[in-house]
């Protein structure tokens, strides 16, 4: 009797221990489980996180090269008019320049605001400006061209210089010049008359027969 309660205990014990490890495996399983779905998350986000850094990366080094480019192309552009503005200005005698640029502002619709100053050895100031202005309207590439206002004073030899602002606007149109038609009439050349040959007296003329 004792060993049949003792083989019964046994058994009961056996149960209880292999349900306890059946329960501990499955709660390693859940954990683990639950652990690689963690893991596996935080690997897509990263994933993610990655992309969107890279894409953006990508697309600001995009935006940097085409800002770089549109750059080089507004600085090349800007180098060419300021080599027309100082190739429009007057000069005297046809080699000096009649005014000095000090200072040049500009802006992305093309007007143009000019420091100017007369020559310190200029006869007649007001003058040259008014030549200035002329230069500029009677330039193809430049339009809308005056001068708001000027301020004056007289240098160390006694001679009266100007500071002016002259704003222009830049029209990038070079203008062909259409060639005028020539109207003085054509003149024909006349036909040539040969001069009759010497007369010889001594040659008989053709006779005439008559019937």
């Amino acid at each position: 009797m004792k060993k049949s309660s003792s083989l019964y205990l046994i058994g009961i014990l056996a149960v209880v221990v292999a349900l306890l490890y059946s329960g501990y495996l499955y709660y390693q399983k859940t954990f683990i489980q639950s652990k690689i779905s963690t893991i596996d998350k935080t690997v897509a986000e990263y994933q993610k996180s990655l992309f969107k850094y890279e894409s953006e990366r990508v697309l600001e080094l995009m935006n940097a090269d085409k800002a770089l480019i549109s750059f080089k192309s507004g600085q090349m552009k800007w180098s060419e008019i300021i080599k027309n503005v100082l190739d429009t200005l007057p000069k005297k005698d046809g080699k000096k320049d009649l005014v000095e640029v000090l200072s040049y502002s500009a802006t992305t619709s093309k007007d143009i605001n000019m420091s100017v100053r007369t020559a310190e050895d200029s006869d007649n100031p007001y003058l040259d400006v008014a030549d200035l202005i002329q230069a500029f309207d009677e330039s193809k590439l430049f339009a809308d061209s005056f001068v708001p206002s000027i301020s004056g004073g007289i240098n160390l030899e006694g001679k009266k210089v100007l500071s002016f602002m002259l704003n222009t606007k830049y029209t990038d149109e070079k203008a062909v010049e259409v060639p005028k038609a020539d109207l003085k009439p054509e003149v024909k050349a006349e036909p040539k008359v040969e001069a009759p040959a010497s007369f010889d007296q001594n040659t008989q003329a053709p006779r005439v027969r008559t019937r």
